[in-house]
């Protein structure tokens, strides 16, 4: 594990505001675990902590969900630029900086290797994104993840996650880490769409639940502890007080937004077969996980949707799958696992085609001894009018297209 270059301590954990025209009752701060314990013994292993180093030279807060070895759920606003309900540019993934456990101390256990979103602007129905850790986390469990079918209204939920409790000061809170909580026992209110509430077809509404820094953490199923939703926006109306961090989020007046994971679902079944690795359906039973090491980012063949992205500057699309590539010839090969195609480099081994065989011809009829017989030094040599070529012809065919602010 290393240590943070910056200062973390002071985290910043701000919380996200919605502001379109017509927004339903959300307050300017909201996002971290109200009325919760601490998460000891525990229970929500797969909540883990995201500290992002950005250009004013501080830590931003974030919650995330582990849902295979190497990818992670959050929301969008954790790592892009957020401003007044837009998005921005993304942060700098080797910037961002991941903790495991209860009470995370000490320096990082991982690094984010690329950020996965759909691009949107607007916050609205959008806040989603997924981080693919750089190292697989071996060290704690990944979580079920509920795909195949929307959350329920009034289903019973639990949340977890990194943000401020009521007993937090600015003092406590520029002390260190924070610790993990969660609260159980809540009741989804509504699942969108609810348009005369402005809740989106991606998103579900809980009440007194989160606060600032539980952006982007989980929304459990608490029978199956499968993930159905991330922390994205919220309050209870009041404004801001430096001296009580928490007064936003508390109350039976909080409404707070979550953007449901079913709503992306081809994102995640995308990014995590590109990662190798295999997502836990709810009620499945739990897969077994490749043990393949990812490419260091930019490397040949990690993931890529723009040459700017890869060491090469070259990023090719080879069946239906961008990855980073370099030039290749008779001169210069390719590595080991990789085959040169189109004068690009792919990962595996070129197909081969079954060996086409060739007809065998019929023998001639057989001509006339006598005619055909030639004297040479007392020897005769036997003419013969046809005979059976071999021919084994083995075709190899490889065609290529190269081609905040948060809870």
């Amino acid at each position: 594990m290393r240590r943070v270059p910056l200062l973390l301590a002071a985290v910043v954990l701000a919380a996200c505001v919605s502001e379109s025209s017509g927004e339903a009752p959300v307050g300017t701060s909201t996002a971290k675990v109200i009325n919760g314990v601490v998460d000891l013994p525990a229970k929500y292993e797969s909540t883990i902590l995201i500290q992002t180093e950005v250009s004013g030279g501080y830590g931003a807060g974030c919650t995330a969900t582990l849902i295979t070895p190497h990818v992670a759920i959050t929301a969008r606003h954790c790592v892009s630029e957020y401003n007044r309900g837009s998005f921005g540019a993304d942060y700098v993934p080797s910037k961002m900086y991941i903790w495991y456990g209860s009470e995370p101390r000490g320096g990082w256990d991982n690094t984010v290797a690329r950020i996965v979103h759909n691009g949107a602007t607007s916050i609205d129905n959008n806040d989603f994104a997924i981080i693919v850790l750089k190292d697989a986390a071996t060290k704690i469990p990944f979580s079920q993840i509920r795909l195949a079918k929307p959350p329920v209204k009034s289903e019973v939920v639990a949340v977890a996650g990194y943000g401020v409790t009521q007993t937090d000061t600015p003092t406590t809170l520029a002390a260190g880490l924070h610790k993990r909580y969660r609260r159980e026992n809540l009741r989804i209110s509504y699942v969108g769409p609810v348009p005369s509430y402005y809740i989106g077809s991606r998103e579900i509404v809980l009440g007194e639940s989160i606060c600032q820094g539980d952006s982007g953490g989980p929304v459990y199923a608490q029978g199956s502890v499968a993930l159905l939703a991330v922390t994205s926006r919220g309050g209870n109306g009041q404004r801001e007080d430096p001296a009580k961090p928490w007064a936003g989020c508390v109350g039976s007046s909080a409404v707070n937004y979550f953007t449901r994971v079913d709503g992306f679902a081809d994102l995640i079944k995308k990014t995590v077969t590109e990662a190798g690795e295999v997502i836990w359906e709810e009620g499945e039973p739990k897969p077994e996980q490749p043990t393949t090491k990812l490419p260091d980012p930019g490397a040949l063949g990690a993931v890529c949707a723009l040459g700017s992205e890869c060491s090469s500057k070259i990023c090719v699309e080879y069946d239906g799958k961008k990855t980073c590539s370099q030039t290749c010839d008779d001169a210069t090969p390719c590595p080991a696992g990789y085959t040169c195609a189109g004068g690009y480099c792919i990962a595996g081994e070129p197909p081969v085609e079954p060996p086409v065989e060739q007809p065998v011809e019929e023998p001639a009829p057989a001509a006339d001894p006598a005619a055909t017989t030639e004297k040479k030094g007392g020897c005769s040599y036997g003419g013969h009018g046809g005979g059976a070529p071999f021919a084994l012809l083995v075709g190899l065919g490889l065609a290529l297209s190269a081609t905040r602010r948060r809870r």
